[in-house]
């Protein structure tokens, strides 16, 4: 095996679109409305609302941006993993940086998380915003690279045996990657 392709999952991607899209209106058509009939928020509900706005229109230009991106969701080749979904966009995980996977439950989401040796090499160069919520992965977790059948499609049984067989070939626990040292417990 060279390289295997999972695509993204676009109807859930377009229906984020749809939802942030509904959401915005309706916000503002509620102020707008409410505002015509001379009812006063006072400046807490205008900021609220505002607020809520700028959180929806943030969402909805994610959204956009992975509806509309090119290539597939998540690659997994010889030289390692590349997830295209989420905040590690465009940044590999080397096998030789892999150690385990293991199977995590995000409420009644299964998905896939993998362990790694040097969790900065992958954080390094990442926004404010990415690099907390991959330290939060780091602590729910233990480790900042989780695939998401949520966001790609795959199954997750299926993509736990590739890459727990690519990290026994190639990862961090093999034995080819013993000899350059111990690998550091959990």
């Amino acid at each position: 095996m060279t390289t295997r392709e999972f695509p993204r999952k676009k109807g859930q991607i377009a229906f984020s679109v749809v939802l942030s899209i509904a959401v915005i209106i309706s916000v503002s058509w509620f102020i707008r409305n409410k505002m015509k009939e001379g009812v006063d928020f006072g400046t807490t509900w205008l900021f609220f609302a505002g607020f809520l706005d700028f959180v929806f229109v943030v969402f909805l230009i994610q959204s956009l941006r992975r509806l509309f991106a090119k290539g597939p969701g998540i690659i997994i080749s010889d030289e390692g993993i590349m997830d295209n979904t989420g905040f590690l966009a465009g940044r590999l995980l080397r096998w030789e940086n892999a150690v385990k996977c293991d199977n995590v439950r995000n409420g009644i989401i299964e998905m896939v998380a993998v362990k790694v040796l040097r969790p900065e090499e992958l954080t390094m160069g990442l926004g404010s915003t990415a690099r907390r919520a991959m330290e939060k992965n780091i602590v729910k977790y233990g480790t900042p690279f989780v695939l998401s059948p949520s966001l790609a499609e795959f199954s997750v049984i299926e993509m736990y045996k590739l890459v727990e067989e690519k990290i026994a070939q190639k990862g961090a626990g093999s034995g080819a990657q013993q000899a350059a040292g111990p690998v550091p417990a959990e």
